[in-house]
């Protein structure tokens, strides 16, 4: 019996069909992704949330930096200038704290002075560096306490930036510029991650962050907001 052979006509027409599927299904797929990363980093944000927490109920106190002492109460101890905020002492020194170790750049007072003083492991990290806590997109988390046990972290309009400016909830296209949360925020704590570009240079890059408070996202204004 002879064996059929396909016509050019008809493989490109298997071809056109492979195209067209490959269009419908690569977005799916990558949305899909997209929201898995999301979910760990909420998972996460709340795992190191819990351990803060948990910090401050056996201790009495939030595990609070020194290396600026008298900075107003919503200092974010994650960033530098850089706005990728891709490493910071401060940051490792407290995931060390949580997790039982003995920090390394005096961030919590001179001598390298450790807070968690009976060494309690209160954050388990399955990573091979101690210190490290990133999120899904290999960056560090924010985090933002109440310095002043106040009840709640309201940045002073005469601070200087970027503590006036912390948490980033949108971007204004029309003059460039990143729209941010208006305090006070009642927590203790404040978490967040940058999402997957690390960056607040554009609604979508803004879109993609991922808070331990609860928000909205606003089509109308193109922000996220605080649902009460």
């Amino acid at each position: 019996m002879e064996k059929r052979v396909f016509t050019l006509v008809e493989l490109l027409i298997v071809i056109g069909i492979i195209i067209i599927l490959s269009g419908i299904l690569l977005p799916t797929l990558i949305g899909a992704g997209k929201k898995a990363d999301q979910a760990k980093a909420r998972a996460e944000i709340a795992t190191l949330l819990n351990a803060i927490k948990q910090f401050e109920s056996t201790y009495g106190v939030l595990p609070l930096p020194v290396t600026y002492p008298g900075s107003p109460d919503e200092y974010d101890i994650a960033p530098d200038a850089d706005i990728q905020h891709n490493r910071n002492d401060t940051y490792t020194d407290l995931i060390l704290i949580l997790q039982g170790e003995d920090p390394v750049h005096n961030s919590f007072g001179p001598s390298n002075a450790n807070p968690n003083t009976r060494r309690i492991r209160f954050l388990d990290v399955v990573r091979n560096t101690p210190g490290e806590y990133r999120d899904p997109w290999d960056h560090d988390y924010h985090v933002v306490f109440d310095r002043d046990y106040d009840g709640q972290i309201s940045p002073p309009t005469s601070a200087p930036s970027p503590w006036r400016r912390i948490i980033p909830a949108g971007y204004n296209t029309s003059t460039n510029n990143v729209i941010y949360f208006s305090p006070p925020f009642y927590f203790s704590v404040i978490i967040w991650s940058d999402g997957s570009n690390a960056r607040e240079n554009s609604v979508s890059a803004i879109k993609d962050n991922v808070y331990s408070f609860p928000v909205q996202w606003s089509s109308a204004s193109r922000r996220y907001e605080v649902s009460r």
